[in-house]
């Protein structure tokens, strides 16, 4: 596979000077996608990074960071009741938000239908974006399990559609993130009590 270049500030200069943020963002995700290649180069098992699946900053608030760890100890439990033990955890948090990235000796397949179930087996969980790659780097999508693509946060169409067409307002998105939030935290706290559902 071939690896696309990290972006350098020389590549953008005078009238073509690329938003700081925006390089910024870039930069962290081309790391990213490095780290992935590099543990699934190494280790050639089941890979799974999980992001925020969010705008910028909540991506990086401290606040939404947490609840995020938290949504990944949930996520680890429900794929061992599902029968996918995950292991050798390890974790980036770059300017564009945090990034936790699990092993498993799990066919990718299967990784991809249990982590998709467990997405949408509750609202809040539609933060995450979990991503698979298989053992010869090749990305698992929904499509490759006979999934339509992911929901919008706020209506049943596709989430990509929305997001092209802007059908919701900046207010209207700001609004259900932290009703996600709210009721994220409501599921943190009794976790326990639920235990055998996660």
């Amino acid at each position: 596979m071939k690896m696309p270049l990290l972006i350098t500030s020389e590549k953008f200069s005078g009238e073509n000077k690329m938003d700081e943020e925006l390089f910024h963002v870039l930069n962290s995700k081309e790391e990213r996608w490095q780290k992935r290649l590099e543990i699934s180069q190494k280790e050639r098992k089941t890979l799974i990074s999980i992001t925020l699946c969010l705008p910028l900053k909540y991506r990086t608030d401290q606040k939404y960071k947490e609840l995020f760890l938290e949504f990944c100890n949930i996520y680890t439990k429900y794929c061992e009741e599902n029968g996918v033990k995950l292991k050798n955890a390890q974790g980036l948090d770059g300017f564009d938000g945090p990034c936790i990235f699990y092993l498993s000796d799990s066919n990718a397949i299967e990784v991809k239908k249990i982590s998709s179930k467990f997405e949408e087996s509750e609202k809040p969980f539609r933060i995450m974006d979990i991503d698979i790659m298989d053992e010869n780097q090749n990305p698992i999508g929904r499509e490759e399990i006979g999934l339509p693509p992911r929901k919008c946060f706020i209506c049943n169409n596709s989430s990509a559609a929305c997001v092209k067409a802007k059908t919701h307002s900046k207010s209207d998105l700001e609004k259900k993130i932290k009703e996600y939030f709210l009721e994220g935290k409501e599921i943190i706290k009794n976790v326990n009590i639920f235990s055998k559902k996660y």
